[in-house]
């Protein structure tokens, strides 16, 4: 009797033992599952991310490289004694240069904004300068003119001016991209002690409210009246600058029914 009460314990504890053992093979199998479905979903994700930035690329570049490509053909085809056209033209080519020279910037800069060890170079910068050069791009259109006011800006601010210029850059460029015409303002202001905030305000059609915030999405995009394609790189570029400087970047309408984009930097 003793010996078959002593068996059917020893059955007990390897039918525990084993049970135990099963338990542990499926928590196993169960974490191998789950980890493979995330490595599925991350390579998904990045194979997704990857088709729309060369998305980006086909559209956002194809659109200057088509203006270069045309007023080089004009002007070798149709060569004009006229100066103002002359000018004209080489006005276009200098715009468009200089888009995809902000579309190259963006595209190296958003993989070291991700990275979360990246630091921004600071040191102080003259502003009027770095206003100045992200304006060109309202300088060397035809429909638009340039309204500065920098009356209430500190001559210098300690920022990492690389990473600034490529920030307000994209605001002004999709000031000059989404409104076909009009004032484009730049106002920089102290609106708190130690907070810079420059403003880039257009006569554009204006931002749907649903919008504000989706915009600045990576590849996302606000809507232009005659539908042109385009994938927002930009904004999100402008945004992640900012807060590295321990600012950020808001949308708005601006007082003549347009958007206005606030880019402010702490000290």
């Amino acid at each position: 009797m003793d010996r078959q009460a002593h068996l059917v314990e020893r059955l007990e504890k390897s039918e525990q033992a084993l049970e135990e053992r099963v338990r542990q093979r499926t928590a196993e199998l169960l974490h191998a599952q789950n980890a493979l479905q995330a490595a599925l979903h991350s390579e998904r994700a990045m194979r997704e991310e990857q088709r729309q930035f060369f998305n980006m690329i086909n559209h956002e570049f194809r659109t200057p490289l088509a203006i270069v490509d045309s007023a080089a053909t004009e002007q070798q085809t149709f060569p004009s004694p006229d100066l103002p056209t002359q000018r004209e033209r080489a006005s276009q080519i200098r715009r468009a240069c200089r888009r995809l020279m902000t579309l190259v910037d963006n595209c190296l800069v958003s993989d070291r904004l991700e990275a979360q060890a990246f630091q921004p170079q600071l040191h102080s910068a003259p502003l009027a300068e770095l206003i100045e050069d992200a304006s060109e791009l309202v300088h060397w259109s035809s429909r638009h003119h340039l309204r500065l006011d920098t009356g209430e800006a500190p001559p210098q601010w300690a920022c990492d001016p690389t990473l600034v210029r490529i920030a307000l850059s994209n605001l002004v460029d999709n000031a000059v991209k989404y409104a076909k015409s009009g004032e484009i303002a730049i106002t920089a202001r102290r609106p708190a002690p130690g907070v810079l905030a420059l403003t880039v305000s257009d006569e554009g059609p204006g931002l749907p409210p649903d919008a504000v915030e989706r915009i600045f999405e990576c590849y996302e995009r606000g809507e232009r009246t005659d539908q042109t394609r385009g994938f927002g790189l930009g904004l999100w570029v402008a945004r992640r600058i900012a807060r590295l400087h321990g600012g950020d970047v808001q949308a708005g309408a601006s007082a003549r029914g347009g958007t206005s984009f606030t880019l402010t930097l702490a000290a």
